[in-house]
């Protein structure tokens, strides 16, 4: 009894004792914690200070420069100037200048804005306010004139308006404090300063982070709340500020005040330590009294709790039935975190940032209906087919349930055909599928597959109303590796322009891809372009030939695009040298069917003939505007004439017009409306297509063809020729001759 007394006594007040004692001394480890953080903190400020003045000498070396040519460059102050409108030479040397200045400085992009006429010139060229698809910001920026400086980051959209990139602006107002000329509006790429930001916030310590005036992440961060943040430094020059926030986490608040109240603290521990310890004592020779006491409370308590409606049992019930509704809400969660991580599991997979030493991947393939021991591996993408017009038909419940069909169907078929199968909505559009196939059939892996998105496509083609076209991926081994065939499925379905739609394209499809002549088709657009502006009827019979070659070779829906944004750009070049009339029928009628047909398109067959049918509609309005004119008649002369007299060296502008009693002046005008050319560049046009056809189909030298078509000079011809065919006659033949 004693020796139990004994230790019941010990081990009440020792613990005591030692709580005391390492409360003390934890006490003055916190407060040496605190030197050492505060310490840290301002080491952190320093290098805050340093990352923000490297940035703000970037963006002042890109200001600078900006200022530099704002107020030395005489091509930017003559176009800003409203008595140089219409000057095509000094556009091109602006544009070209800015060019430079954007190699220059690494600069994003960069288009000055005239406000006299709203016009806005890029390095690529002019065109009006309200076709320039950043036309939202100059406008904010016009109508704030003090608000010359650099901006927060925003989305800057490309010339399509589809495509956005995150950068940040300089705004220069000319003059500066009035703007009533216009502005030099220059973008840097996020991406550039993201780049220098990170090589200098380098730190096992502290993460530094980037933030707008606003307290915004440039980064995508979220403004960190500020006892989270070891320092904070803002720019005087952009206001934009760089904090630092320290990889561990640690407790400011209480470890600032227990420093600055240490000795307070250490008396309050020895007497509650004392208070402690005749709470024991007397908790010790009272034992029994307590036990009692606390019986009665509990009583008194318990019988408040009750109330007079419900007994102990009932009280117990509820209090079970709380705590089964607990944990059924605690499983849900756990259920809902457990899908989200498959998703983010299945992204990594996909995007190639899986790595397996990371991640119980086994655990998330079997929660996928997977299994860990795969012979063969491959990511199939099953894309809707016109979903535009899919998300006009349905509502959004409708979308969902036909999505969720298409789930089961794609799970169904995979187990008809003996595939393991784990489906993810990856874009609204596009369902990807890792699919895994069994041990016997790893010698026919690709045809197991292929005939499984077979049997999917033609179901879904007869049951539900709409298609897809299925990208099937590369068969793969290792779970590493997958991001490859998610490459390869994704190429695939690139083609389905050009393949046709409602359709299984597989990798294997694509062995055409690398053999096309993308220039040729860009040199043929523009010559299809200059015939359609001038009249010419041979531009439709030019252009079936594009489309037979791009069916014949395999290109890419952004190829396609690509060939015929330059051609709607070639046509829009010609027609807006041409007389007013013709540019109204431009604007009304033949750019905004080319813009809808590009914009809408699926396949190249669709493609061709809705193409096809809006030029030849705008055609016929173009002839048709041309036949009202008096002077249409004279020109027709005049073109005929010309092309009748190729071989004469004394055929130039005067004679012509001399022939029809005309001014050269008049002649020359005349001629450049009506066929959106210049007489001189026609003539050696005309000239240089008869060229080309005797160097292909005679034998004859160069100083004869020059002779043949008016030159008496071959070193003339040589040089005409090598301006506008890009090569040396003797080099055209022999490419020609190669062919």
């Amino acid at each position: 009894m004693k020796i139990r007394w004994f230790y019941r006594l010990l081990f009440t007040f020792l613990p005591v004792f030692v709580l005391i004692i390492s409360a003390i001394l934890t006490t003055f480890f916190m407060v040496l914690t605190e030197t050492a953080e505060k310490e840290a903190e301002q080491a952190a400020g320093v290098q805050a200070r340093q990352i923000s003045a490297a940035v703000d000498s970037l963006l002042l070396t890109i200001d600078q420069h900006a200022t530099y040519e704002l107020l030395s460059n005489r091509m930017f102050h003559q176009f800003l100037d409203a008595s140089e409108l219409g000057n095509h030479f000094l556009n091109y040397e602006v544009a070209t200048r800015l060019k430079d200045l954007v190699v220059l400085t690494s600069m994003h992009s960069a288009y000055l804005y005239r406000q006299h006429d709203k016009t806005v010139i890029t390095d690529s060229g002019v065109l009006a306010l309200d076709r320039f698809s950043d036309k939202g910001f100059v406008e904010a920026a016009e109508a704030e004139v003090s608000s010359d400086g650099w901006t927060n980051p925003r989305d800057y959209p490309d010339y399509t308006g589809a495509t956005k990139d995150r950068v940040i602006t300089l705004v220069k107002h000319v003059p500066a404090g009035l703007g009533n000329q216009g502005m030099l509006i220059v973008n840097v790429s996020l991406n550039k300063i993201q780049t220098l930001f990170r090589e200098l916030a380098q730190s096992n310590i502290v993460n530094y982070s980037l933030y707008d005036r606003g307290g915004k992440g440039f980064f995508g961060t979220k403004s960190a709340p500020a006892k989270d943040k070891a320092s904070l430094y803002t720019s005087d020059i952009t206001g934009f500020s760089v904090g630092g926030a320290f990889l561990q986490e640690r407790s400011f608040g209480l470890i600032t005040r227990l420093a600055d109240n240490w000795l307070w603290i250490v008396i309050a521990i020895v007497v509650l330590g004392v208070l402690l310890f005749v709470y024991l004592i007397r908790k010790s020779t009272r034992p029994v009294d307590a036990i009692i006491d606390r019986i009665k409370t509990y009583a008194f308590k318990k019988s408040q709790l009750l109330g007079t409606g419900k007994d102990e049992f009932q009280f117990i019930e509820s209090a079970l039935d709380k705590l089964v509704e607990q944990s059924q809400q605690y499983e849900r969660e756990a259920d809902e975190g457990l899908r989200y991580k498959k998703k983010q599991f299945f992204v990594e997979v996909m995007e190639g940032s899986f790595k397996p030493e990371q991640l119980d991947w086994k655990m998330m393939f079997s929660s996928a209906g997977l299994s860990a021991d795969y012979q063969k591996l491959a990511l199939i993408v099953f894309e809707i087919d016109r979903f535009s017009d899919f998300i006009a038909e349905y509502n959004t419940k409708d979308q969902y349930l036909l999505k969720f069909a298409l789930d089961n169907v794609v799970i169904e078929c995979a187990q008809a055909s003996g595939l393991l199968v784990w489906p993810e909505w990856i874009n609204s559009n596009q369902l990807a599928v890792i699919a895994q196939t069994k041990p016997e059939q790893i010698e026919s892996s690709q045809t197991v597959i292929e005939g499984w998105c077979e049997l999917v496509r033609k179901w879904v083609e007869q049951y539900l109303k709409f298609t897809l076209t299925i990208g099937v991926g590369e068969c793969v081994d290792v779970i590493e590796e997958l991001p490859l065939s998610f490459e390869s499925a994704a190429t695939a379905l690139k083609y389905k322009s050009t393949l046709g739609t409602n359709r299984v394209i597989g990798y294997w499809n694509l062995d055409r891809a690398e053999s096309k002549e993308l220039f040729d088709q860009v040199a043929k657009i523009r010559v299809i372009a200059q015939q359609y502006c001038t009249g010419n009827e041979g531009w439709e019979e030019e252009l079936q030939a594009v489309f037979v070659n791009l069916k014949d070779n395999l290109f890419s829906k952004s190829e396609i695009l690509n060939i015929f944004h330059y051609f709607q750009y070639c046509l829009l070049s010609r027609i807006t040298e041409m007389s007013e009339e013709y540019n109204e029928i431009w604007k009304k009628h033949i750019q905004p069917e080319l813009s809808a047909v590009l914009n809408r398109f699926e396949t190249l067959q669709e493609l061709e003939e809705r193409l096809m049918r809006g030029l030849r509609s705008g055609a016929e309005q173009l002839e048709s505007l041309r036949a009202k004119r008096n002077v249409l008649h004279t020109m027709t002369e005049v073109r005929d004439f010309i092309r009748e007299r190729l071989s004469d060296p004394n055929l130039s502008l005067q004679s012509v017009s001399e022939h029809f009693g005309m001014t050269q002046s008049t002649l020359s005008r005349l001629f450049k409306n009506e066929f959106g050319e210049k007489f001189v560049d026609y003539l050696a046009r005309m000239r240089m297509e008869l060229a080309k056809r005797l160097l292909q189909e005679t034998e004859k030298s160069v100083h004869e063809i020059a002779e043949e078509i008016g030159y008496n000079h071959a070193f003339s011809f040589i040089r005409v020729f090598k301006k506008l065919e890009g090569v040396t006659p003797g080099d055209y033949r022999k490419s020609d001759s190669a062919k």
